[in-house]
């Protein structure tokens, strides 16, 4: 599986456990 896919879906992860409100927009 492609690294870029391994990130996305970490991040996917985290955003699902922490709520918005914890940190900073990336914009």
């Amino acid at each position: 599986m492609p690294l870029h896919t391994i990130i996305i879906l970490f991040i996917g992860d985290v955003m699902k456990v922490y709520p918005p409100e914890a940190y900073p927009p990336q914009n």
